[in-house]
């Protein structure tokens, strides 16, 4: 028997059916952590604590499952066993709570490395041809747009989310800058080969496209910003910040419904939708901010590789405008998903066999 939270209702309590073979109940934390006007669980959960569970799943471990409220709710439950599952582990595995030998590993190199293998014999099975492979490329800003920044010495050095700091007018403080560098990227001049937007391999998977930002100014500047630029303004704008610029509450409909009625979306965001939501038409991201954890980089790199058979997705792109970040993430994600034994070095070579790498310098 399979049981869904949100079917129940404080008039209608959640009970197992007795004398079943097996009952499994799904749910949010976000449902049965909330509570009633006054403060008390709610209704619809009082006789959940009467069920002794045989396991119970926590998906998304990492997101919000490791609050004191979502621990002492786990710590009222009687159960045999408990499994948590993660897509970015990477700082529950140096938390030192999980050992050696409860931690079971199926990572992306695994996965690839089987796609790889599937495809070798002509996918007798299409399980993993549609688990596109990311490939990254890494973009050093040049000084064809770095000279038209202002208040900038080359000393003080430069971050993004400098370049891309924008005011409470929804202005960005280096406006030129940004200009040049829209048009640079967007640019048909075969001696800018490194934009995505000019090689014919790339351009073809760039219809709907995540572009990640630091703050809700520079989300908002931009969409204003690509709204008129000549070469941008073919694709239909989602604000994924905020209030969603007035359009609705529900940020992924307002995503999804854009797509399904547009053949060119970029969503700008700077936090939302960034981690457990699924729009396989995402091919690629465009990451515009200085994030340095490395579980909020792979949570959100990890958005454009959902599954989309539909449309033929077999490979999926991440450009990153921070090239010594990105460095720094693959390091750490190759570290921590290292086994037993094996070292750092060993792990990177294996992770850059099914993760391509290509650095641009110089516009």
């Amino acid at each position: 028997n399979f049981y869904h939270a949100l079917d129940f209702d404080k008039n209608n309590p959640i009970k197992f059916k007795k004398n079943s073979k097996g009952n499994i109940l799904f749910a949010s934390f976000q449902d049965i952590l909330g509570t009633e006007l006054d403060g008390t669980l709610k209704k619809k959960w009082q006789y959940i604590f009467n069920a002794k569970y045989d396991l119970v799943i926590i998906d998304e471990v990492h997101f919000g499952a490791k609050t004191s409220k979502a621990i002492d709710l786990i710590n009222k439950l009687e159960y045999k066993w408990r499994l948590e599952l993660s897509g970015t582990p990477l700082v529950l595995l140096l938390s030192g709570e999980y050992s050696d030998e409860n931690t079971f590993t199926w990572s992306y190199l695994e996965e690839q490395k089987k796609r790889k293998e599937e495809e070798s014999k002509g996918w007798k099975t299409e399980i993993y041809r549609w688990l596109p492979p990311l490939e990254i490329y890494t973009y050093e800003l040049g000084d064809e747009i770095l000279n038209h920044l202002k208040y900038y010495s080359k000393e003080e050095g430069l971050t993004l989310n400098k370049f891309f700091a924008a005011n409470d007018k929804f202005e960005f403080e280096h406006d030129a800058a940004v200009d040049k560098f829209l048009d640079l990227l967007a640019s048909e001049d075969e001696r800018i080969f490194a934009s995505p937007f000019n090689n014919n391999k790339i351009k073809k998977h760039l219809n709907h496209m995540f572009w990640y930002f630091d703050r809700v100014n520079s989300v908002k500047a931009m969409r204003r910003k690509l709204e008129t630029h000549w070469y941008f303004k073919q694709y239909v704008m989602v604000t994924a910040a905020n209030d969603n610029d007035g359009e609705g509450r529900d940020t992924l409909n307002i995503v999804k419904k854009a797509i399904q009625n547009n053949p060119r979306t970029i969503t700008l965001s700077c936090g939302k939708l960034n981690t457990g939501v699924t729009v396989p038409e995402w091919n690629s991201i465009f990451l515009l901010c200085d994030t340095e954890a490395a579980e909020t980089f792979w949570q959100t790199a990890f958005r454009v590789q959902s599954p989309n058979k539909e449309e033929n997705k077999e490979k999926c792109f991440v450009f990153d405008f921070n090239p010594n970040r990105t460095l720094k993430m693959i390091y750490t994600y190759a570290e921590h998903l290292a086994k037993t034994g094996q070292s750092t070095p060993q792990a990177i070579r294996e992770l850059l066999d099914v993760m391509k790498v290509f650095a641009y310098r110089d516009n």
